[in-house]
């Protein structure tokens, strides 16, 4: 089992997304054996991150809360026997001592962010505005030359 905390601006792409880079985020990755004999990492990561929110363009706090896991292959001939099979398995990686957990991870964090975030609706400040008095049209004076234009004719 490995856990930690890493600073969110440690995650370059992450920080893409985010409205600031500031607080942290805490992991941890078990790994395991399944009934069939399969091994598997296990990942569950949390924090809070600071998104910006699309209706009022503010940054808010987002809890997140991610979990994934993979099985590791042995060898080539195991992964594609696994891929033909397609037994269910979400994702598989070669255990080739190229696994890059912290790309893993950045990656779970990213695919967990909301595709349009926005405050809740009784926290947005734009819900909160009390619209102003309805102007006049800017046409109804154009409206009203018309119908003055009928009367002379």
């Amino acid at each position: 089992m490995m856990e930690g905390v890493v600073a969110v601006r440690d995650f370059t792409r992450l920080c893409e997304s985010l409205a600031d880079s500031t607080g942290e985020i805490h992991y941890r990755i078990e790994t395991g054996l399944i009934v069939s004999g399969r091994a598997f990492m296990r990942l569950e990561a949390s924090g809070k991150l600071q998104l910006q929110c699309q209706r009022c363009m503010q940054g808010f706090g987002w809890h997140l809360a991610a979990s994934s896991h993979v099985y590791i292959a042995r060898n080539v001939a195991e992964l594609d026997l696994w891929d033909r099979q397609a037994e269910g398995l979400e994702e598989a990686v070669l255990a080739d001592g190229q696994f890059d957990w912290f790309a893993w991870l950045e990656d779970e964090i990213l695919l967990t962010l909301p595709a349009v975030p926005v405050h809740s609706t009784e926290a947005c400040p734009t819900d909160q505005i009390v619209p102003q008095a309805c102007k006049p049209n800017p046409f109804a004076m154009l409206a009203t030359l018309k119908q003055h234009q009928k009367l002379k004719s």
